[in-house]
């Protein structure tokens, strides 16, 4: 995946649901330096920062069924 492809999914400034329910806002998507990986940059509602790789983010998990580990939940333009 591409920054630019990872731009045009994930939406900076959304609000996301966690799976296991967790809510974090985007704030911006990166590229690791050394690994070349494209990386979602985001925090919880006590400013805890976090960053992940976009595959990651837009995969499904199962529990039992499949289900998205993150789901926008409502977009910066909301």
């Amino acid at each position: 995946m591409t920054l630019y492809e990872a731009k045009q999914i994930i939406k900076i400034g959304g609000k996301y649901r966690h799976y296991k329910g967790g809510v974090y806002t985007v704030d911006n998507i990166a590229i690791d330096i050394d690994t070349g990986f494209v990386l979602v940059v985001y925090h919880n509602e006590i400013n805890e920062y976090f960053v992940r790789r976009a595959s990651e983010w837009l995969d499904t998990v199962m529990i039992p069924q499949y289900v998205a580990r993150f789901e926008l939940i409502e977009d910066d333009k909301s």
